[in-house]
């Protein structure tokens, strides 16, 4: 098989498990955009904008997550390696009136100089600020989407989604 072929198959099992953790709180389509032969973003919506999720007060939505083309430990087939995300929750009554409430980050590849991957809380009346970067280990998008349902109360689109969840987050 080329590499070409190997590399679509790999990138496809990802962009299907980032698809299906997605349809648990939105029924958005998730968009892949090219950003070199090896390098891929998967984000939703579509555009630079946020999706309502089901609860009130609102919540809205938005990520990105990146990955790279790479050779498992034996060498022997490709996969898809993360290597970097966002992930952001905004709450208010519209898109254009909400703020961010809190956002999971990992970017890498030196937008700042926090490179670790990292949560950003907006709190009032506190010393939290969006601008601080708390430490954290890598999130994936079904541990932010399980958050999203069990602790923030969003309403699941999926019965199954807490199979659907778990599965992605052992990448099966």
């Amino acid at each position: 098989m080329s590499f070409d072929r190997l590399q679509r198959d790999a990138l496809a099992v990802v962009r299907e498990r980032v698809a299906q953790t997605a349809s648990c709180v939105t029924p958005v389509p998730i968009v892949l955009t090219t950003r070199n032969r090896r390098a891929f973003e998967l984000s939703f919506p579509p555009t630079k904008e946020y999706v309502r999720l089901a609860i009130e007060p609102r919540l809205w939505l938005q990520g990105r997550h990146n990955v790279e083309a790479g050779r498992n430990a034996q060498r022997e087939q490709w996969r898809m390696i993360v290597t970097g995300y966002h992930y952001e929750v905004r709450e208010g009554r519209t898109e254009a009136e909400s703020k961010q409430v809190i956002a999971f980050d990992w970017h890498p590849d030196g937008r700042s100089i926090i490179l670790m991957p990292h949560v950003h809380i907006h709190s009032e009346g506190t010393r939290l600020s969006r601008k601080h970067h708390i430490p954290t280990g890598p999130v994936s998008f079904a541990a932010v989407v399980r958050f999203l349902i069990a602790e923030l109360g969003v309403a699941p689109v999926r019965d199954d989604w807490q199979t659907v969840l778990t599965t992605n987050e052992q990448g099966k």
